[in-house]
């Protein structure tokens, strides 16, 4: 447990199961009827350690919680937390149909509580629905996996949008954020520089990615050989969807074409 901003506490389980570098943070705004930001894993051990870390932090029942996305490492846990504390389990609408939500919202809404108010911010990307939640009094931005602590979001070929997920972050650059509680990795305190890189990276991916079909390599696997040369089996696969998203992204632009039937092998248009 860790304070973010005052009134907001951070968890992270240091024995949760995530198989990548760093497990999911959730989060607690401590007023009002207590706002639980995104619930972590849905095996028993996990949701009886949050429980008791909300019952050490002295809450015991819950107004709502708001999820930043469907995917189990955030979203896991909330139906057995909901039957715990009592709270209202709230997602984007095109979340809903991988998460049991007693209210969905499309983003722009200001949800508010006994004097908590919280902005919902729809950053589609990562996934379709994902959503951040912007708690004005502490200028504080919940960000799920849209921003990372530490590293780069996966945007999947198949449940992400590379377009969407770069519009989404200089959607977000508009706007007057002084921290970002991240869905994994430490709180950051420079919430525009942060930005700033990470539009910056994937504009620079989707130039290598150009500069291999101008050069004529157009093999997806050959390209994530060249861009990742010491990356392990276990990530090759979310590397190589990395690529694809990019292509795709491109294609829809009309830059580049497939040369097949799949999203193995391209070409400049």
């Amino acid at each position: 447990m860790a304070e973010v901003v005052p009134g907001v506490l951070g968890f992270r389980n240091p024995n949760d199961p995530f198989r990548g570098l760093q497990g999911p943070n959730v989060y607690l705004i401590a007023s009002g009827p207590g706002i639980l930001v995104d619930s972590g894993y849905p095996d028993e051990a996990h949701t009886a350690w949050l429980l008791e870390q909300l019952k050490e932090a002295g809450w015991t029942r819950l107004g709502a919680i708001l999820l930043t996305h469907h995917h189990v490492d955030h979203a896991g846990g909330a139906e057995k937390v909901r039957e715990a504390t009592g709270a209202q389990i709230i997602c984007h609408a095109k979340e809903e149909t991988r998460t049991i939500a007693d209210r969905t919202v499309e983003g722009g809404e200001v949800l508010e509580w006994d004097g908590v108010s919280v902005e919902v911010i729809h950053t589609p990307g990562h996934t379709p629905g994902s959503t951040c939640y912007y708690l004005r009094s502490e200028r504080l931005l919940f960000t799920g996996d849209h921003v990372l602590g530490t590293g780069t979001t996966a945007v999947s070929p198949t449940g992400g949008n590379m377009g969407e997920y770069i519009q989404s972050l200089r959607l977000l650059q508009g706007r007057d954020f002084a921290v970002m509680a991240p869905g994994h990795g430490p709180v950051i305190r420079s919430p525009h520089a942060k930005l700033e890189e990470l539009i910056a990276h994937r504009l620079e991916r989707e130039q290598q990615v150009l500069g291999f079909l101008k050069a004529g390599l157009g093999n997806v696997e050959a390209m994530v050989a060249e861009i990742y040369p010491e990356i392990g089996a276990n990530l090759r696969r979310a590397a190589i969807g990395q690529i694809q998203a990019h292509l795709l992204k491109l294609e829809q632009e009309g830059r580049v074409a497939r040369t097949g039937e799949g999203m193995d092998d391209w070409r400049l248009s």
